[in-house]
C-alpha cells in the first residue's frame, strides 16, 4: 500500500459562527462576492438601515477575509459577534 493510500484519521475543520452588523443595506446579490455570508435580514430605524450577515468561518484568516471584503465596500461595522464552535467535516 502505497503512502498516499494510508488511512490517516480525517481532520475536522472546527467552525465559529459570526454575526456581523452593518451600517446600510446589501442586497442578496452581494452574498456570493462576500464569500456565501447568508444575509439575514434588514434593521430599519428612524434615520439608518443595518443589515445581518451570518457566516461560518473556519479560522481567523478567513475572518480577515471576510473583514477586508467589507471594507472594500466601505461598509461600517456596527458589532461582530462569535456565537459557537462546531466541528464541519472537510
Amino acid at each position: 500500500m502505497a503512502d498516499d493510500e494510508q488511512n490517516y484519521p480525517k481532520e475536522s475543520i472546527t467552525t465559529s459562527l459570526y454575526k456581523i452588523v452593518v451600517e446600510g443595506e446589501l442586497h442578496e446579490s452581494w452574498s456570493d462576492w462576500l464569500g456565501n455570508v447568508d444575509l439575514q435580514g434588514r434593521i430599519h430605524g428612524l434615520d439608518s438601515c443595518h443589515t445581518i450577515l451570518l457566516s461560518e468561518i473556519p479560522d481567523q484568516a478567513a475572518l480577515r477575509g471576510l473583514l477586508n471584503r467589507i471594507w472594500d465596500l466601505n461598509l461600517e461595522i456596527i458589532s461582530l459577534n462569535k456565537y459557537h464552535q462546531g466541528a464541519a467535516d472537510e
